[in-house]
This record gives C-alpha cells, sequence and structure tokens, in this order.
C-alpha cells in the first residue's frame, strides 16, 4: 500500500520552494532525529535536494536523490519532478523532458496544479533547448495554447510562469508593449502563487523590458524589490539586468556565476559585446583549483571541496549554520555530528585566510 505524503512534508516543501529556506533547514534539522521508515527517510532527501538546488548545486541532488525508484511509492512523482529541475540546471535537457513527463503522468488525475506545472517545464524544456529557429512562429502559438488551457483551469503559478516566457518571446520579437503587459501580469499572478525565485525572474523580465522601452526609472522600480540572498538562478537574470541599467554590460560575464539560464545567458550573448571576463573582487580560477582575491592573493582553496561549496553558499548571502549545514551534509547525520563537522570547517577555511565570520546570527563572507 502507498503511503500518501505526510502533512509535515507537504508543509516544508512549500516553504522550500516559496523560498524560506532558513525556517525549512531549521525545521528539517529538527525532524532529523524523528525519521525512521523508507517514506520519511525519502521525504528528508526529497527536501534536502530541493534546498541543495537552490544553491545552484544540481549533481549533488541528484546524487542525493540516488535510485531506488521502486521505493519512492506516492513520492514518485516529487522524485521525477526534483529529478527534472536538476538536469534542467545541468542543461541536460532531452533528460528533464523525459523526468517531467513521468511526473505529469503520475499526478494526472491526483494533483492537477503540479501535473500543468509538469507541462509547463516540459514546454520550456523544449524552448530551452532550442530545436526551432529563435524566431520561429510556433513557439508563441505553443505558449498561447498553453496560456488558454493554464487560463481554464484557473492555475495562477504556471499562467504566470508561461506569460513569463512568451513575455521574453515579444521582447525578443521587437513587441516591448505585448512583452510588458505579459511581464507585469506574470508578477501580479506569481507573487504569493508560485515560488519567490519565480516572481523575482518575472520582476528582473518586466525590468529588462522597461529599459527596452527606455523607462529606467521603472526598471529600478522593479529591481528594487529584490532583496539578498537570492538563489543561484535568479542572481544572473538580476546583475545581467542591472548592468544594462548601469550601462555596463561589457564588465558582465556569465563565468562569475554558477548557474547560467538559458533564457537569459542568450539575452547577454544578444546584446553584450564583452569578449572577456574583467577581474572581480572575488573570483575562482577556471579550472576551479584556487580562488583570487581583490588584492590579487591566490588560496589554494578547490571549488568542488567543502570548503569551496561552502565559501560559494555564502556569496550568495549570509546563512544560518542550519541552512548551510542542509546544503553541505544533506545526509541523516545527528545534529551535534553536524555541528562538530561544521565548526572543524569553518576553522580549518579561516585557517588558510579570514574569509568567514559570524555575526551572532548567520554566517557571512568577511
Amino acid at each position: 500500500m502507498k503511503l500518501p505524503p505526510s502533512d509535515e512534508y507537504s508543509e516544508l516543501r512549500g516553504l522550500v520552494v516559496e523560498g524560506y529556506l532558513e525556517s525549512a533547514a531549521k525545521r528539517l534539522r529538527a525532524r532529523r532525529g524523528r525519521v525512521s521508515q523508507k517514506s520519511e527517510r525519502l521525504e528528508q532527501r526529497l527536501l534536502s535536494a530541493r534546498i541543495v538546488l537552490k544553491e545552484g548545486r544540481a549533481e549533488e541532488a541528484l546524487v542525493l536523490l540516488g535510485e531506488g525508484e521502486d521505493e519512492a511509492g506516492s513520492l514518485r512523482p516529487d522524485v521525477d519532478f526534483v529529478r527534472g529541475l536538476a538536469h534542467f540546471s545541468l542543461g541536460r535537457f532531452d533528460e528533464g523532458i523525459a523526468r517531467f513527463e513521468a511526473a505529469a503522468h503520475g499526478y494526472a488525475g491526483q494533483d492537477p496544479a503540479r501535473e500543468l506545472l509538469c507541462r509547463y517545464n516540459v514546454l520550456a524544456g523544449r524552448e530551452n533547448r532550442r530545436l526551432s529557429p529563435a524566431l520561429d512562429p510556433e513557439r508563441l502559438l505553443a505558449w498561447t495554447a498553453f496560456l488558454g488551457l493554464a487560463r481554464e483551469r484557473g492555475s495562477r503559478t504556471p499562467l504566470g510562469l508561461a506569460l513569463r516566457q512568451r513575455s521574453a518571446i515579444y521582447q525578443e520579437m521587437g513587441k516591448t508593449s505585448a512583452a510588458a503587459e505579459d511581464a507585469e501580469e506574470a508578477i501580479v499572478l506569481l507573487e504569493g502563487a508560485g515560488s519567490h525565485a519565480d516572481w523575482l525572474l518575472a520582476l528582473a523580465q518586466a525590468a529588462d523590458v522597461a529599459i527596452d522601452q527606455e523607462q529606467p526609472e521603472k526598471a529600478r522600480a522593479r529591481l528594487d524589490r529584490f532583496h539578498d540572498p537570492v538563489e543561484a538562478r535568479v542572481a544572473f537574470a538580476r546583475a545581467y539586468v542591472q548592468a544594462r541599467l548601469d550601462g555596463e554590460l561589457e564588465r558582465f560575464h556569465p563565468s562569475e556565476f554558477e548557474v547560467q539560464p538559458p533564457l537569459w545567458l542568450d539575452k547577454w550573448a544578444r546584446r553584450s559585446r564583452a569578449t572577456h571576463a574583467l577581474p572581480t573582487a572575488w573570483q575562482w580560477a577556471k579550472n576551479g583549483a584556487e580562488l583570487t582575491l581583490a588584492n590579487g592573493e591566490r588560496i589554494a582553496i578547490r571549488r568542488g571541496s567543502l570548503e569551496g561549496r561552502l565559501l560559494d553558499s555564502l556569496r550568495q548571502g549570509p546563512h544560518s549554520r542550519a541552512r548551510l549545514c542542509e546544503t553541505l551534509w544533506p545526509g541523516l547525520e545527528t545534529e551535534s555530528t553536524l555541528d562538530e563537522r561544521f565548526h572543524r570547517l569553518v576553522s580549518r577555511t579561516n585557517k588558510k585566510h579570514r574569509l568567514i565570520e559570524f555575526d551572532g546570527d548567520k554566517y557571512r563572507l568577511a
């Protein structure tokens, strides 16, 4: 008999999706000692994988979920959904599309809203895969048809996401009035209905269109609604729009970002005249073997190491110990073991250079 997901899991999933990662991480930490059944342990891994994904570490999310598909039970659609997100983050659109199609099949008849969200992701994956020319009119027709279905079902989140996507197509076609209209409606629909990151990306899209319309104050008003920390996929979009607004697009380069969303990478490729990345205050070597500080000093820390992953997380903004532990060691560890590992890691990192500080509440880059 397949047991339904627990109420606590559904509540925590909502917290993660909406961007309340600190609260979710703290509750996950407290939950570790209470999980015993296989379904509960899978719930824990799924939630941890979602948090890791928010940090931009898709490979770790896939490793965390493992295989074990026969044991997923009623959580199978959620497993497929999260795997789909991870594959998309890695640019593996065929694999992601297959996962979202499987998830849609699993949700069918049980959760129509999430089924439609999967259908959106399938369409978005095909868009990002770009099998057709950029301005192929069939792209616009496909999204318009999906919007009709979403409006018919009254599904706010898929409707807002599709409007944001269609706005980008209109913008690419030079139809800025239509692009602005879709982006503004997406902002209204996604505020409080979708994930916080999706709402921020709608704001970024509206700001980008406003720049095209030579309305810089409107663009600034949209960007003013952002606050740190933001998800890895949002950081690229915000920085790109800010660079355009400041007239410094030549100083923007995708290599500085952990996650490079295809839609926004295309925007940059079409508009940017940059030919190389300029030095930043804090950046990794191309081979990921060391980092360079603002004064030119090189620190021997590999980006893929625990020290490097910790620094990348803190580069997105201050984080609590609970959230950092959840992204670094999402396995079922006891609280005392996690604390010991974390404090040793911070100490080991700071011995190489004073890079991390604690303000009494959260950890941040020094």
